[in-house]
């Protein structure tokens, strides 16, 4: 929190030489980008499925590598693409590459140690919350299962 008890989760990230209002997303595993950001960069195929909280899909259209500017840092980020989002969001995957380090009561966030100011929400706050969902393969080890113990 920052100012008069006001979350402050954005950054200004400069892309292609446009501002654009970024937000920090430490509930989000991925990076996301809407469509209309992305200008000519390609796009990869992948098997992310992206929901909303009420189990709706979000349309992928694929991902991509983008390079841009986040408080003068140069830096860049893998993002999952889609026309059904309207915001730039910066997950964990992106804070964990650029070793971010969140100083809540200071209004700033460390990037790659170096210090950028936090902005709060540019426009009116919608509650939204976007879930990522991978396919995975358990393979069964019986061994395993009758050595376990609990501790």
């Amino acid at each position: 929190m920052y100012g008069k008890g006001i979350p402050y989760t954005y950054v200004e990230v400069k892309l292609k030489g446009r501002k654009i209002p970024a937000m920090f997303d430490t509930g989000c595993e991925v990076s996301l980008c809407p469509y209309k950001f992305r200008k000519n960069a390609k796009l990869y195929p992948t098997d992310v499925k992206l929901f909303v909280a009420n189990d709706s899909e979000i349309k992928v259209l694929g991902k991509t590598r983008l390079m841009f500017l986040v408080g003068g840092v140069p830096t860049s980020a893998d993002l999952i693409v889609t026309d059904e989002l309207t915001e730039f969001l910066l997950g964990m995957d992106f804070m964990c590459a650029n070793d971010c380090e969140w100083l809540e009561s200071k209004g700033r966030i460390l990037i790659l140690g170096r210090s950028v100011p936090l902005v709060k929400c540019p426009h009116k706050a919608n509650v939204c919350c976007v879930i990522v969902r991978d396919s995975v393969v358990v393979p069964v080890d019986l061994q395993w299962r009758s050595q376990s113990k609990c501790h």
